[in-house]
Parts: C-alpha cells; structure tokens; sequence
C-alpha cells in the first residue's frame, strides 16, 4: 500500500493531533542551525567591549560582527521566548555610540550556511528557488530595524538582499517573514563546506554601509549595500534590549511552523562546526572542570606517544584546537609521574584530523616506555 501526501491536504493522523503535509517537507527544512538557541557550548553570558572586526561566538552557530569603537553589549541566554520556545538570545546594551555617518562602523549578529545545506537552491540558474527566512523578534526600543541576507560570491562582488523589519510595540515579541527569490545570476562561491550565504541582523550600522535598496538583490561590490537604511540604533541608549529566536531559512516561497529537531539531532549539527570536551554547562576554561584521562607512553625523557580521541560527529574541516589544563594551566594538559600531577610543558595535536584528535604529550623526567596518566580538555573549532 501507498500514502500520496498531495498539495496541503496533507495526512491527519487518528488521534487528531498531527498533521504532515507537502508543503511542510521532510528532514532537514531549517538551513538555519540552533534557530531555537537552545544550544549554548561556549557559555551562555558573553559581555563584550571593546570589539574589533571580526567574530566572537554566542548561541552555537550564532556570532557578532562588529567595528566600532566605543559600542559594547552584553549577550546572554534567556528564558524568555514566545509560546512554542524556551530560550532567546538577548543583547542588552552597556556602553552607547550615536550612530556613525561614515562607513566603519556596524555591529551585527550574524549565521552563515554552509554550501551543503544551500546547495538545492540553484542560485546561478534559471531553476534559482524562493526562499523564505522567518525569526522573532523583540526589542525595549521600537522603531524601523535593518537586516540582510547576503549571498557569498559572485562577480564583481558578493550579492546582498537588504530588508527592514519594525517593532511597533516595546518588549513585545513579534515574527517578521521576509521572502527572499532565488538569485538566477550569482552562484554561491562554495556549494560544498565553504559558506554559501550569511544573514545579519543589525542594531548598529553607519551611513555608508545602507546604500541599498531593499526588497531586491544588490552587487555588493565598490558600495556596502548591506541595508537600505541605517534603521534603529540600539546603541543610543543605555541599557537598551534586543532580544531573537525561533529563526529558520527554509525553500518555498511561504512560511510553515518552525522546524524542531530532537536536542541530540541539533547538537551533532552543531558539532560539525564546534566540539568540546566539557560537560554542556560547562564554559570552555582553564581549571573550570575534570578533564579526559587517559595513558600515554613515553619514547624518551621528555616526548611521548600521543592518545587519540574521536570526535563525536566529523568535523566541517580540520578543526583549530585549544587545550585547557584541569588545574589551571594554560593551554596545556596535566601529566601524573607518581609524586602527584603537574602540567605538561607541551599539549599539541599529532596529524589533525576532522574525524579524530591525536593528543601529543611532551613533560620532562620521563621513562622511556613506561606509562603515564594525564588529563585535560579541548576545544576543535571548524566554524565558517
């Protein structure tokens, strides 16, 4: 027997309460990755002044460009969502700038997809599909925002959608849905592991950056054509709130329920980007938990053969690792030698891989051969 789920009339299960349709699709429909903030393996309270450009990561997959110069926020994990979600990531202002008129200055929270995800897109063809991003949003500060969605690539340069979104009522949870047609012209510059396109959401935007028009593709090439409008400075005001969840990028050209994915299915996900040894509620940090034991043995006074650990799911690329002491030395693991533990003087990675972490060991007044107990934890980041 065959069941043909056919347009939205979709299959009605017999106790009434679920329904799958064709137009809500099957598997991985979010390309937005922890839309629902749920996981947090860095911490969930990152107060960040002084930025410079470049990344610092918050929710996973979730990260803060910005250049500016005296604007600082706090970002934290909230329980405070609209009906359907648990947690919401909040950034609230502690140091203000007036908004910039020159180009220079922005900050944004940002995710990039990566190619495999964007791939069945067909951005570059005739056959280019709609898209559609939904999120909401809440904010103590109303008013007219800015927002891209911006493809990677492209000749002469990367192609941007602008849009505006308005919060008409403060510390009022609102769900904006932006539809978003396919780009027919421009090809991601990666449909594999590189990144694909990126959205960003700004509370922070000079002048020369909104040169734009929103509703429509931009070349984003001599021109920042990030946003169509500088849209509300959130950093005017101390203090001030900005608050996101339940965010999703999906194929289609109509906004269907949030895709929510088993917690154990959106940590793998999220893995393939960043591991850490750490229990989940455990900030990465030197001294601030027990590590991996383990043995090695050692080939001379001062090396040692290394102990190998695979990572839970295989990594996006050969991952960047950092290693944390468990008795607060930094950057290197603990080594026991039979009159108690002591860091190590070198913790180093041994023919990185995505798939598997070789741990090489180097401490003085070893044995040649014998064995040894050490411990530590690490972080692999393979992040776009």
């Amino acid at each position: 027997m065959s069941v043909v789920v056919d347009g939205s009339n979709g299959l009605t299960f017999n106790d009434g309460t679920a329904q799958v349709t064709a137009a809500s699709g099957f598997g991985f429909k979010n390309r937005i990755i922890n839309g629902a903030m749920n996981i947090w393996q860095r911490g969930t309270n990152f107060p960040q002044t002084g930025l410079s450009f470049g990344s610092v990561y918050l929710a996973d997959r979730f990260y803060i460009e910005s250049t500016n110069s005296t604007a600082a926020a706090t970002w934290s994990q909230v329980q405070d969502a609209p009906a359907g979600f648990t947690y919401s990531l909040k950034q609230t202002v502690t140091a203000t700038q007036a908004a910039p008129t020159a180009t220079g200055h922005y900050y944004g929270l940002c995710q990039q997809i990566e190619g495999y995800n964007f791939a069945d897109l067909a951005y570059g063809t005739a056959q280019a599909a709609s898209a559609v991003l939904s999120f909401w949003v809440k904010s103590s500060v109303t008013g007219t925002f800015s927002a891209s969605f911006i493809l990677t690539g492209g000749t002469p340069g990367e192609k941007t959608y602008p849009f505006t979104y308005t919060i008409a009522a403060s510390n009022t949870w609102t769900q904006v849905i932006i539809n978003i047609p396919g780009n027919t012209s421009t090809a991601p510059t990666s449909v594999t592991i590189g990144a694909a396109a990126r959205v960003e959401f700004y509370t922070l935007l000079s002048a020369g950056y909104a040169t734009g028009t929103a509703g429509t593709w931009n070349t984003n090439a001599s021109a920042n054509q990030y946003a169509s409008t500088q849209g509300v400075n959130l950093f005017a005001t101390s203090g001030a709130t900005w608050q996101i969840t339940g965010v999703q990028f999906e194929k289609g050209s109509t906004a269907t329920a949030f895709d929510y994915r088993p917690y154990s299915a959106e940590l793998q996900l999220c893995q393939r980007y960043f591991i850490k040894s750490f229990e989940p509620g455990t900030a990465p940090a030197n001294g601030a938990a027990a590590g991996i034991n383990g043995t090695f043995t050692a080939y001379n006074a001062t090396n040692s053969y290394g102990i190998v650990l695979t990572y839970p799911v295989q990594m996006r690329s050969v991952p960047t690792v950092a290693f944390y002491g468990v008795n607060g030395a930094t950057g290197v693991w603990d080594v026991y030698k039979g009159a108690g533990w002591g860091a190590s003087t070198s913790t180093t990675v041994n023919s990185p891989s995505s798939t598997c972490l070789s741990v090489f060991i180097g401490s003085t007044g070893m044995t040649a051969w014998a064995s040894y107990l050490l411990s530590g934890n690490y972080t692999a980041n393979a992040e776009l």
